[in-house]
């Protein structure tokens, strides 16, 4: 839990590594000169000050104190209310909370939003390399048996359209393991990497529109439009191509 006695204290997850402590473990603290031991009521996530920070209901002692924080609830008006403190309470730095978040998280969401961009150009990629290999191996199994439904009447387009079919099944089915594991393991994983900087559990927050609507439909299309590139041959095979088989 929080803090509540003075005689609590709350540690970071990485801090808490450092000093192999765990809740309920005690920690010596030098306040004013003197030794305080102190008990450690909670872990909790922090990716500022390197990750190495600590929380406790202690009076601070002015003359070190490094830095204050006051945190205001304003209803209305935030932007005329930052100018109003700003220069009532010069030179104390005066920010909204998007700024906040900005600045104390810029570094890290720059880095996530970095990630997810390669992460969806390295699908497209494979998704295309793989549909396009698996086709033409296909086709190329499957000459004999198109030469046959050829003769036999099938149109190019149905023949095509079989092909476009096993693609998207093949898809489909990747989409919903794929997000089944982003929904489970994927979280693990990505709290494995985080914690590298001081948070271990991270929780998803999904965006249904994106998750289950705008991702879905562009693999579909992607895949749909490589199909029809890789089976382009087919129109091209005919009863000699069998002969010479």
């Amino acid at each position: 839990t929080a803090p509540i006695g003075d005689n609590e204290i709350a540690l970071s997850y990485l801090i808490a590594g450092e000093l192999e402590k765990s809740v309920g473990e005690n920690v010596q603290l030098v306040v004013d000169d003197q030794i305080k031991m102190m008990q450690v009521s909670g872990i909790y996530q922090d990716i500022t000050n390197g990750g190495k920070t600590a929380k406790a209901d202690i009076a601070p002692n002015h003359e070190t104190a490094l830095w204050y924080m006051a945190n205001l609830d304003v209803k209305t008006n935030t932007d005329e209310k930052i100018d109003e403190y700003a220069e009532a309470f010069y030179p104390a730095k005066i920010i909204d909370i998007d700024g906040y978040v900005d600045q104390t998280f810029k570094n890290t969401t720059s880095q996530l939003k970095l990630l997810t961009l390669l992460a969806v150009i390295i699908a497209i990629l494979v998704a295309m390399l793989i549909t396009s290999l698996f086709l033409k191996m296909l086709i190329a199994k499957d000459s004999s048996q198109i030469v046959i439904m050829k003769s036999l009447g099938f149109s190019l387009k149905d023949i095509q359209l079989q092909y476009i079919t096993r693609a998207l099944v093949v898809l489909n089915t990747g989409i919903i393991l794929g997000t089944v594991f982003s929904n489970t393991i994927g979280q693990s994983m990505i709290g494995a990497i985080i914690s590298i900087l001081g948070a271990p559990k991270i929780e998803f927050i999904i965006n249904p529109y994106h998750a289950y609507l705008l991702c879905p439909i562009g693999l579909i299309i992607i895949v749909t439009i490589t199909t029809l590139l890789s089976i382009v041959s087919i129109k091209d095979l005919n009863m000699s191509d069998m002969n010479s088989e």
